[in-house]
C-alpha cells in the first residue's frame, strides 16, 4: 500500500555561490534512507552538464541505486510520461518514435495565430514521420496529465511511481512544465523539492510571461499551505564587498559571505571603448595580482559585444594553458553522450582499448579548443573519427555544454574567458570584468528599487546584471562601452563602488 504524502513540499531559495548542489546531494542522500525499491527518486536538471555534475558528485558518496533517475526535463518526461502513456491517451502519437532537436527557429518571427498554425503544421508532419521535437515533448506531457478522461488515473500512476521529485534551477521552469509538476503534486503521492534563485531568472524570451511575479518560482512561494520555504543565505563564492554589493539587487535574499575576506572593493572603469576598458582592467589586474595566476571572465550581454572583447585579448596564447587532463576526461564523457554508448560498449563495438579511447578523446579535445562552429565540429566527428552520432540527441546542446565545461575546468591561470551573461550562469572566476553596451543598460543593472526590478520583465535586463555581477570570487570590475555617464557614476559611488583611478592611487598606496 503506497501512502499519500502528508508533509509540506519544499522550495529552497539558494542564491549565487550558496552551495546549492552540495545541499541537494545531502538532501537526496537523506531521502534514500526511506525510498522503497519499487518507487523512484527523480532529480530533474536543465542541462546535460548539470546532470553529469550531480551524478558524479552523488556517485562519489554512494552507489547510486537503479531507482534513482537523474536527467534533463525532456528525458524525465519521455521516460515517465510520454513513452508509457502518450500512445494510450493521444491517438495521433506514432508507435515508433524518435526524439529530435528539430529547429523551429524559422517560425519565431511569426506572430499570433499564424505562428501557432505553422508550428502545428510542422509538428504534425514530424509526428507522421515518427519524429517528436523537444519543444513538443512538454506539450504532449501536459496534454497527457491534464487529459479530461484519463488524466486523473495517469497522474495517480505517475505519482505512485515517484516518491521524491527534485527540481534543480527551478527559476527556469516554464509555465507548461510547472503545470505538469502541479498535476503530479495534486495526486498527493509525491514529495516535491524545488531549488533555485528567482533573481537569476533571465529566460523570459522563452516563457513569454507578462509579469515577473507570475514566474512559476514566485507562484510556488505563494503557496504557504503546500510548500515550506527555506532560504539558503550563505555565499561561499564571493568576498564580502561583492556580496554586499549584489545584495542591493536581491529581492529575495540577504546573503552573508562565508569568506572572511574583504580584500578589494568593487571597482568601476569610467573610460569608453573596449580597448581602453581592457587596458584599464589589465592595469588593475597587474597591480593586485602581480604574477599570480588567476581566472578571469569578461562578460557582456550580447554576442556582438562579447566578440569585440574577444578581438582584444590573446585567445591563441590563452588556449595553450588548458588543463589537458581534465579536457580528455570531459571529451570521454562527450563521446558517451553523442554516441549513446557506455565506454565499455563503445570500445567493444569499435574494437579499441582504453589507450586508443583516450587518444580519440584527446583528438576531439584539441579540435574543440580551436573550433566552436557546430557544423564544422559535426563534420569533423563524422569524417575524422569512428563515432556514429546518435540521431536522438541534441548534438548542438551537448557540444555547447562540453565546450563550456572545458572552459570552466581550466586551471586558474592567466586565461581570460569572454562570455555572454546567459552562458556564464553557474560559472565563476577570481576576477570578473562586466561590460554594459550603453548607460541605459547599465542603469537597469544598477536598479535597486524592488518594484522597478519586478516591472522589468520584457528582457530581464535588471536580473542579467545580477547574474553577471555574482560570478566574481575576489574582484568585480564594472564598465560601459560608451563610458559611464554622470548619473550612473553617482549611483555606483552611492553603492560604495570605487573608481579605478582612486583605487589605484589610494588603496594600493596603503597596501
Amino acid at each position: 500500500m503506497i501512502s499519500k504524502c502528508t508533509d509540506k513540499h519544499i522550495i529552497k531559495i539558494a542564491g549565487p555561490g550558496g552551495g546549492k548542489t552540495y545541499s541537494m546531494i545531502q538532501d537526496i542522500k537523506d531521502r534514500l534512507n526511506d525510498l522503497e525499491p519499487y518507487r523512484n527518486l527523480v532529480v530533474i536538471t536543465y542541462t546535460n552538464s548539470a546532470t553529469e555534475e550531480i551524478r558524479s558528485r552523488l556517485s562519489k558518496e554512494i552507489s547510486i541505486p537503479d531507482n534513482v533517475f537523474i536527467g534533463t526535463i525532456h528525458s524525465f518526461l519521455i521516460k515517465f510520461i510520454v513513452n508509457p502513456y502518450s500512445g494510450i491517451i493521444l491517438d495521433e502519437m506514432p508507435n515508433d518514435r524518435i526524439y529530435t532537436d528539430y529547429d523551429l527557429d524559422s517560425i519565431k518571427k511569426l506572430k499570433g495565430m499564424e505562428k501557432n498554425i505553422v508550428k502545428k503544421r510542422i509538428t504534425d508532419k514530424l509526428k507522421k514521420k515518427g519524429l517528436i521535437s523537444f519543444d513538443e515533448i512538454i506539450n504532449i506531457s501536459k496534454n497527457v496529465v491534464k487529459d479530461k478522461d484519463n488524466g486523473q488515473i495517469v497522474r495517480e500512476k505517475i505519482s505512485k511511481r515517484i516518491k521524491y521529485l527534485f527540481i534543480d534551477e527551478y527559476q527556469d521552469v516554464c509555465n507548461s512544465s510547472f503545470e505538469i509538476f502541479e498535476e503530479i503534486r495534486k495526486a498527493k503521492y509525491t514529495h516535491i523539492y524545488c531549488v533555485g534563485d528567482p533573481e537569476q531568472y533571465i529566460d523570459n524570451y522563452r516563457n513569454k510571461i507578462k509579469k515577473y511575479q507570475n514566474i512559476p518560482f514566485l507562484k510556488t512561494l505563494n503557496k504557504p499551505t503546500q510548500y515550506r520555504v527555506i532560504k539558503q543565505e550563505d555565499n561561499y563564492r564571493s568576498d564580502k564587498a561583492i556580496v554586499s554589493f549584489i545584495n542591493n539587487f536581491n529581492c529575495n535574499l540577504n546573503q552573508l559571505s562565508k569568506n572572511d575576506i574583504d580584500n578589494y572593493p568593487v571597482l568601476f572603469i569610467e573610460n569608453s571603448g573596449i580597448e581602453d576598458i581592457i587596458n584599464e582592467s589589465k592595469e588593475i589586474e597587474f597591480s593586485i595580482y602581480k604574477d599570480k595566476e588567476v581566472s578571469k571572465f569578461y562578460i557582456a550581454d550580447e554576442n556582438k559585444l562579447v566578440n569585440k572583447l574577444k578581438a582584444h585579448i590573446d585567445i591563441e596564447n590563452a588556449s595553450d594553458e588548458l588543463d589537458v587532463s581534465n579536457g580528455v576526461s570531459i571529451c570521454s564523457e562527450y563521446i558517451k553522450k553523442i554516441s549513446r554508448l557506455d565506454s565499455k560498449v563503445f570500445m567493444e563495438k569499435h574494437n579499441i582499448n582504453i589507450i586508443e579511447l583516450r587518444i580519440l578523446s584527446m583528438k576531439i579535445f584539441k579540435f574543440l579548443t580551436i573550433n566552436k562552429d557546430i557544423n564544422i565540429i559535426k563534420k569533423f566527428i563524422d569524417e575524422s573519427t569512428i563515432i556514429n552520432i546518435s540521431k536522438d540527441i541534441n548534438f548542438k546542446s551537448v557540444t555547447d555544454e562540453t565546450i563550456n565545461k572545458i572552459i570552466a575546468k581550466q586551471k586558474k591561470d592567466k586565461h581570460t574567458t569572454c562570455t555572454t551573461i546567459h552562458k556564464s550562469k553557474g560559472l565563476e572566476a577570481d576576477m570578473v570584468l562586466v561590460v554594459a553596451k550603453n548607460n541605459k543598460e547599465l542603469s537597469k543593472w544598477l536598479e535597486i528599487e524592488k518594484e522597478k526590478r519586478y516591472e522589468d520583465i520584457s528582457h530581464d535586463v535588471c536580473r542579467r546584471g545580477f547574474v553577471a555581477f555574482s560570478r566574481a570570487r575576489e574582484l568585480l570590475v564594472i564598465s560601459c562601452e560608451e563610458g559611464i555617464n554622470h548619473d550612473n557614476k553617482t549611483i555606483l559611488q552611492n553603492l560604495n563602488v570605487i573608481e579605478k583611478d582612486i583605487f589605484m592611487s589610494t588603496y594600493l598606496e596603503k597596501a
